[in-house]
């Protein structure tokens, strides 16, 4: 009985010292938008990636020229680079709705050639990508 009554005293203490410790200690992580535009223009489809050193990253669909990475991304150095639009996977019979045009150089569609690069800090950052070639 008396080791019951030890482990009904400790035992919320104990959860009460795991619940304000909580999972602390993780990495700085930033929220990711912006606009893309080609020569001027906001760029209608597509996707924006963004890749690490280590190999790891995020993207974001562009609906008029905006966009804006799912989630977040540990703070640190990316390259960007541009994916044209795919087409969506339509029901058997049914003609797949046109994609937005994609005039975006090839060197920027590629992660070794783009030569666009950002810095994501802790919280929220805002990089308009503006391709003028």
């Amino acid at each position: 009985m008396a080791i019951r009554g030890v482990f009904r005293r400790v035992l919320p203490v104990l959860l009460l010292a795991l619940s304000l410790t909580g999972c602390g200690g993780g990495k700085p992580e930033g929220t990711v938008s912006g606009k893309v535009l080609f020569k001027g223009n906001p760029v209608a489809g597509g996707k924006v990636n963004l890749l690490s050193a280590a190999g790891v990253g995020g993207d974001a669909t562009i609906k008029d020229g905006a966009y804006q990475v799912n989630g977040s991304l540990a703070v640190g150095d990316y390259v960007v680079y541009l994916s044209p639009p795919r087409p969506t996977p339509q029901p058997p019979g049914s003609k797949p709705p046109p994609l937005p045009p994609f005039d975006v150089p090839v060197k920027y569609q590629d992660v070794k050639t783009s030569g666009l690069k950002v810095t994501v800090k802790a919280g929220s950052n805002t990089f308009p990508i503006d391709i003028k070639e």
